[in-house]
């Protein structure tokens, strides 16, 4: 059996957070398509490498209980870490995947400390690198990825990339797409509870960054009673909420529309997801310069049978898809009349949820899209 060595810098143990699910399911169809996989991540009190199955291999635990602190650490801990156990074990490693981590000094030696062990060094790039026009020239982040970038080419033999970039960093690309484990993802049972009949109840899950782009829901609902629209909406922010959007709700007073909530998953999910009947996904990636990609946001709402508006252009979708709604990446107010009609030219289609679902293609499942990196 061919081993990998997967670099995963993600919270092992919070499965509320959309990557940690992501991971391990890249790591379960790598095991389906015969690989022996070890990945390091972080734990609650430090970081480590683990098995497969979850045996933990190694790991070492942060110096202080201040989690500001540990969150500034724990990066350099983790690389570290892996660095150790790579000089140190004797195990073969054929394949080295390394989720991209912004490039520095200890990346660098991370990635030639894997191309010494004469392994395959993969990079994934979630997302096209990009920092938000605003702040990357700032940023201690942004200045090192600059100057680091460039030895990249040394150590990688290929990027698995979520853009349509031929070359990222000098290096040739493979285009690959965030997927789903479609057995793994209830299927949408709409139980709405309404005060009236003209009323739509949104859903957004997300730890909330900028691109999310909630701002421009937000301040499109007050756009639309301001103007004495007909409809009422209720939005659920399910995750973590950024300052500004709490913020933003409170000036605009629409505490009774836009609800925020808390992270949540499983059962708990489920049903806040089948008291909502359209999803919104990513509104706002321009402002890191990213106007085409792959979300598993995107996946999961086809996964659930959700109707649904976005901002990216996705392979998956097209402006035909009658389903899902794409907005202009721009500052602009959502235009509400893009959701009333979503709404109701979905809300009496019979079995709408599985035919959402067949959009999904087998290609769409993680072993499709690892396979196909592997290959």
């Amino acid at each position: 059996m061919k081993n990998i060595f997967f670099y995963a810098n993600v919270c092992t143990f919070d499965y509320t957070l959309g990557i940690t699910r992501k991971v391990f399911s890249q790591i379960n169809a790598f095991s389906e398509l015969g690989y022996n996989v070890t990945y390091s991540g972080y734990k609650k009190n430090g970081v480590a490498i683990f098995k497969t199955n979850g045996e933990v291999l190694c790991e070492k635990h942060y110096p202080t209980s201040n989690e500001k602190i540990c969150h500034v650490i724990r990066r350099n801990m983790l690389m570290n870490l892996c660095l150790e156990y790579l000089k140190g074990s004797k195990e073969r490693i054929d394949i080295f995947y390394a989720r991209y981590h912004f490039f520095d000094r200890h990346y660098i030696k991370l990635l030639k400390s894997a191309k010494e062990k004469n392994a395959k060094v993969i990079v994934e790039a979630h997302s096209s690198p990009k920092f938000e026009k605003s702040l990357s020239i700032m940023t201690p982040v942004y200045i090192n990825d600059s100057i680091w970038n460039r030895y990249g080419k040394r150590y990688i033999d290929v990027v698995a990339a979520m853009c349509n970039d031929e070359y990222l960093w000098g290096i040739k690309t493979i285009q690959f797409a965030n997927a789903i484990d479609i057995n793994t993802v209830k299927l949408h049972q709409p139980n709405i509870i309404r005060h009236h009949q003209k009323e739509i109840h949104l859903i957004a899950v997300a730890f909330e960054g900028r691109v999310h782009g909630f701002d421009r829901l937000i301040n499109g609902l007050y756009q639309y009673k301001k103007n004495d629209g007909e409809w009422d909406f209720i939005i659920n922010l399910v995750g973590t909420q950024l300052n500004s959007t709490v913020k933003l709700i409170h000036q605009l007073k629409l505490e009774d529309s836009c609800l925020c909530h808390a992270p949540m998953m499983g059962e708990e999910l489920d049903t806040m997801f089948d008291g909502s009947e359209i999803g919104i996904g990513c509104l706002a990636n321009h402002r890191i310069g990213s106007y085409f990609g792959s979300a598993i946001k995107t996946k999961e709402y086809l996964a659930k049978g959700i109707p649904f508006i976005y901002g990216w252009r996705e392979e998956i979708l097209d402006d035909g898809y009658p389903y899902a709604k794409r907005v202009e990446l721009n500052e602009e107010p959502i235009n509400m009349q893009v959701i009333i009609d979503l709404y109701e030219s979905t809300r009496n289609i019979p079995d709408l949820q599985n035919q959402i679902r067949k959009r999904l293609r087998p290609e769409d499942s993680w072993v499709g899209q690892m396979k196909k990196v592997i290959n």
